[in-house]
């Protein structure tokens, strides 16, 4: 297929604000899929290759700090990054700066049970959300 085919089918799955939101069906990580020519690939992967070009297979493509919107596929909003680098982004170190702005440092900074450390009001606000919307008692 095409990229200009592929493109026109794209687009109306797109919402453009800033950021491109992808409308389609995310994949089980919050990411949004596509498949060409059977071949399955993440939408903002694809758009990089069409808008920026190849793309190393040893780099990931990190959503920036504007955005961190895992469906946004707006090539100004990525940045080619070693995978190192990108797990210890997403893991809310990088500078330590949460995703939604909070610093991570004394009393804001846990460890998780996997030995990361997180942003402590983030996961209190995640944790109340997902009590609430499951009507868990004891809503901190």
């Amino acid at each position: 297929m095409n990229e200009e085919r592929v493109i026109a089918r794209l687009l109306p799955n797109i919402k453009f604000d800033g950021c491109w939101i992808w409308l389609g069906t995310p994949d089980s990580n919050g990411y949004g899929r596509i498949a060409i020519d059977g071949k399955r690939d993440k939408v903002h992967r694809w758009m990089w290759k069409v808008c920026i070009g190849p793309l190393s297979s040893e780099c990931d493509l990190d959503h920036d700090w504007s955005c961190k919107n895992k469906l946004c596929c707006n090539p100004d909003h990525l940045e080619p990054v070693s995978h190192g680098e990108n797990s210890r982004r997403s893991q809310g170190v990088f500078n330590g700066i949460c995703k939604n702005g909070h610093r991570i440092e004394g009393y804001n900074k846990q460890r998780t049970s996997q030995g990361f450390h997180q942003c402590r009001i983030c996961h209190v606000n995640v944790t109340r959300k997902w009590r609430q919307q499951n009507h868990i008692f004891g809503t901190p």
